[in-house]
């Protein structure tokens, strides 16, 4: 597990993207849970980073790097991922249906230690699906959806997907191309 105060203060920002690196430092250094806490359920400073299409209560987040590394030696380099996986409940359970698809040429994507445990079992059987096949299931209630970054100003790639009135959202932030 990454402790996140530690990595907020070694990550260099030439190492991710100027939008991914302000929001990694802002995010994990104004988080008001311990540093070990996964998920965190602090949904204020989610929403000071991260504008999900559709509102979400009993939200829980996470953001890591790829690959993860043992506590002390987590500095984000070049050739990571930066991930962030967002859950909760919709406030309107018909909110899901009336987002726009905005990414749909683009192939699915998660890194390979995407699957958290403490997501739902369907959000890992998805993602597991995804890494394994790097396409959406078509079976399930998941679209593509460029999402939009508070912080940075700008869209990131993932993906959304519902279940039983639970929303969840993957977005890669930063790519070793950034």
């Amino acid at each position: 597990m990454i402790n996140r105060l530690r990595l907020s203060a070694l990550v260099a920002p030439v190492a991710l993207a100027a939008g991914a690196a302000a929001l990694l430092s802002a995010v994990l250094a104004d988080s008001s849970d311990t540093p070990d806490t996964v998920p965190s359920r602090d949904a204020v400073a989610l929403r000071r980073y991260f504008a999900p299409d559709i509102a979400l209560k009993n939200v829980q987040w996470e953001l890591f790097a790829t690959p993860e590394a043992p506590i002390g030696l987590e500095v984000a380099g070049p050739t990571d991922f930066l991930t962030l996986i967002v859950v909760g409940r919709a406030v309107d359970p018909t909110a899901a249906q009336r987002l726009v698809p905005t990414l749909a040429s683009v192939p699915a994507f998660a890194v390979p230690n995407a699957q958290r445990s403490w997501l739902p079992q369907w959000s890992q059987r998805l993602i597991k699906r995804v890494v394994d096949e790097a396409a959406l299931p078509v079976d399930a209630r998941c679209q593509r959806h460029a999402v939009p970054g508070v912080a940075s100003g700008t869209r990131h790639d993932g993906f959304v997907c519902t279940e039983n009135g639970v929303v969840m959202y993957l977005v890669t932030l930063a790519t070793p191309s950034d």
